[in-house]
């Protein structure tokens, strides 16, 4: 039970209107012991924003009803921390791209056409060539050419493989910088074996010493 002197000094610490109205109230939960805590109305009494490390030791419902108070807001806290983490998530989940969506916008699109067009001597045809041939591979027959870049031939080069209707057509694009020795083929038309090979040894014949 609390002392005169321990009520005047909470009395002291809290001046406003609330605070000595809850500590009026505390002197009577004390003369009653601590079942005043499960009281509604002295519950109510305690400011929100009271510290408990004002209170003297003996406020043992006092510290009770904080502890709650304090369970409480970290409750709430959990709960909020909780609906950031899945706000954050679905921010995420709307701000995913896909490569298709990327292309069709610019400066994406330009980029993207860019790295799929060929050079010009290749597009248009306009390459230094030899003679085509006739060949057979594979009990087909076949029209095979060879073109290069215009005063780059040995670096930018293109073996074609036509079909024996002019129908279709398969490739061959070998292109190398300067002072590199390999070269980077690219194959074009989705060939079978046949004219895979085929397209190979072409290119064999024109770079005996690659």
């Amino acid at each position: 039970m609390l002392n005169g002197q321990q009520l005047v000094r909470a009395g002291a610490t809290f001046r406003g209107r609330p605070y000595l109205r809850a500590v009026r109230r505390f002197t009577i939960a004390a003369h009653f012991g601590r079942a005043a805590c499960s009281d509604e109305n002295f519950r109510n009494a305690i400011p929100s924003d009271l510290n408990n490390a004002h209170w003297p030791a003996e406020a043992g419902c006092v510290h009770s009803i904080f502890d709650q108070r304090l369970l409480a807001m970290r409750k709430h806290s959990s709960v909020l921390l909780a609906g950031l983490a899945l706000s954050l998530m679905a921010s995420a989940a709307s701000a995913e791209q896909y490569l298709p969506d990327v292309v069709s916008k610019a400066p994406y699109k330009t980029a993207y056409a860019q790295m799929l067009a060929f050079p010009s001597w290749v597009s248009k045809a306009e390459g230094t060539a030899t003679p085509v041939e006739k060949v057979s591979a594979g009990g087909s027959h076949f029209t095979v050419g060879h073109m290069c870049k215009p005063h780059d031939c040995a670096d930018n080069q293109l073996i074609v493989v036509f079909s024996a209707d002019g129908k279709q057509s398969w490739g061959l694009l070998a292109t190398r910088s300067a002072d590199a020795k390999v070269f980077n083929k690219q194959i074009l038309g989705n060939p079978d074996a046949v004219v895979a090979a085929l397209l190979s040894k072409s290119f064999a014949e024109q770079n005996p010493e690659k």
